[in-house]
């Protein structure tokens, strides 16, 4: 699932989704269906980060954070997804989600109930054997839109965005073409990929520490 964020009508926005079915006979490749994908998805947009759960894909995120893509764990607790999911509930309320039809999406919403607790709201099945995989995905995307997009940092941003432009160049691309498909200044993309202890980077880290460290509390 991929969600942007219309900061005009302060509305969540699902641009993209891909489901993946394995089964006992064909399980899933992980490289030729999730990274392959999450990288073409990097040619069409502006990613700015993807959220994954550290449970069984932290071989997947080591790999696609050397392709440059903003990895950031996203552990599947009790207050992370009652968090995705009051967030999703509070978006479709208020009628701030646009999404396009699909019969997938629709059949596993019509499978989904809103439980209400003590934390807020959290997404659960009407029954044990229903698929609600594709909620869940749509809620944490959901999330990191309206969270990237009501409060942006520049900082985490520009980071994300010279990593992206230097794993292009390390695969081949120009200077110039890596810099014009993030919407870099091909100076400052130079100068990011100097040889040196760079005090641009320094800050770009600490940037990125302190995002995650706010991901992280509940």
């Amino acid at each position: 699932m991929a969600c942007s964020w219309d900061a005009e009508k302060k509305r969540a926005r699902l641009i993209w989704h891909r489901v993946f079915q394995p089964s006992p006979k064909e399980p899933l490749d992980f490289e030729a269906t999730i990274e392959t994908s999450l990288l073409e998805l990097r040619e069409r947009f502006q990613v700015r980060e993807i959220k994954y759960d550290p449970y069984q894909l932290v071989a997947v995120a080591q790999r696609l954070q050397r392709h440059g893509l903003p990895m950031v764990e996203f552990p599947q607790s009790v207050p992370k997804l009652t968090e995705a999911s009051t967030n999703l509930y509070e978006l479709i309320k208020a009628r701030n989600l646009v999404v396009y039809p699909d019969a997938d999406i629709r059949l596993s919403i019509s499978r989904a109930v809103a439980i209400e607790t003590s934390r807020g709201w959290r997404i659960a099945k009407e029954k044990q054997a229903h698929k609600i995989d594709v909620v869940v995905a749509l809620a944490q995307a959901a999330l990191g839109a309206t969270q990237r997009g009501q409060h942006p940092d520049p900082v985490f941003v520009k980071y994300f965005q010279m990593k992206a432009a230097e794993a292009r160049v390390k695969e081949g691309w120009s200077v110039e073409a890596a810099a014009g498909a993030v919407n870099l200044p091909v100076d400052a993309l130079r100068e990011w990929m100097k040889p040196r202890a760079n005090s641009m980077i320094d800050r770009y880290k600490q940037a990125l520490s302190r995002y995650r460290q706010n991901l992280t509390r509940v």
